[in-house]
């Protein structure tokens, strides 16, 4: 019998049929499954197993089906949005789930047909688990969307140049899980990986990338206030300067006024020794101009005698 590597989760709306499945299925088998309603022939049993299996059958290849549609527009739309390759978001992961699907519902289909209700029933149990992972993935690749939502400018840039990276590197643990967990012998596993891991690794760089970003943002802030230090050194040296220069013109000032002061001095002092002679000639011309009036008047007056 094939094996395939799926370790996702089965949807609630699903996860009962591989009980009721089996219940019926070992009720066929004559063991002691619990039934509310007991077939009373083994013929009734038949196709009551039948019935269940085809209605079973028919909702899980209409599910697969709308599923597969819905991831595939979610992934157009990431792609459409950020450049990345389609294949980068998980298509072919998509691709990988519907071919097995396809296959397993055949299978099933042509075991229900012949009434080999146990291979019947573990292939509808099996293409449950398909539809299930294939569900699973679309809300993965929902989560890819908005993680490139919530990235921006540059840290969304260097997302999306990442891509195939992330894509490759989950590819890769991917196939190493899946070669742990197979068997040895004819096995098949689906080598493309899950929506989900890719979601997680694409949820891991985007950390990745904002970690880094905001130790550079440290760096630029220690940057900067290493600038600003730098600048507060320079404008105390500034200031210090602007003080020295107050210093110094105040004292340059006061040499000034002194220089003005002793000019205003000497100029004093220079005019009045330039005078002193003309005051000198001016009472000696006086006092001559006195003497010879004097002398007309005493001459006068011994005249008239």
């Amino acid at each position: 019998m094939k094996k395939y590597l799926f370790t996702l989760p089965a949807i609630s709306s699903l996860a009962a049929l591989p009980v009721v499945a089996s219940q019926v299925s070992a009720d066929t088998q004559g063991g002691n499954g619990s039934q509310t309603y007991t077939p009373k022939n083994s013929d009734e049993t038949i196709a009551l197993t039948n019935g269940l299996l085809e209605s079973s059958l028919k909702l899980l290849k209409a599910n697969m089906i709308t599923t597969v549609a819905k991831t595939t527009n979610e992934l157009k739309e990431i792609s459409a949005s950020t450049g990345i390759n389609i294949a980068d978001l998980g298509a072919a992961t998509t691709a990988t789930y519907l071919q097995y699907s396809n296959q397993v519902a055949t299978e099933a289909e042509a075991a229900i047909k012949s009434k080999r209700l146990d291979t019947a029933v573990s292939k509808v149990i099996q293409l449950n688990e398909f539809t299930s992972s294939l569900a699973s993935d679309y809300y993965a690749a929902k989560q890819i969307g908005e993680l490139f939502k919530l990235a921006k400018d540059d840290v969304r840039t260097q997302l999306i140049s990442q891509a195939h990276s992330v894509y490759e590197t989950v590819k890769a643990e991917y196939a190493k899980l899946a070669a742990g967990a197979s068997d040895t012998s004819t096995s098949t596993t689906a080598i493309e990986p899950p929506i989900q891991l890719l979601a997680s690794g694409y949820a891991n760089k985007l950390t990745s990338l904002l970690n880094t970003q905001n130790d550079n943002n440290k760096t630029q802030i220690e940057q900067l206030n290493n600038q600003i230090q730098e600048s507060n050194k320079q404008l105390e040296t500034i200031k210090q300067q602007a003080e020295e220069y107050k210093t110094q013109l105040e004292e340059l000032k006061k040499q000034l006024a002194q220089k003005d002061s002793q000019t205003s001095d000497q100029t004093n002092s220079s005019i009045s020794d330039v005078n002193k002679p003309a005051l000198i000639a001016t009472s000696t011309a006086t006092g001559i101009l006195f003497l010879v009036v004097l002398g007309l008047i005493i001459y006068i007056v011994v005249k008239r005698k």
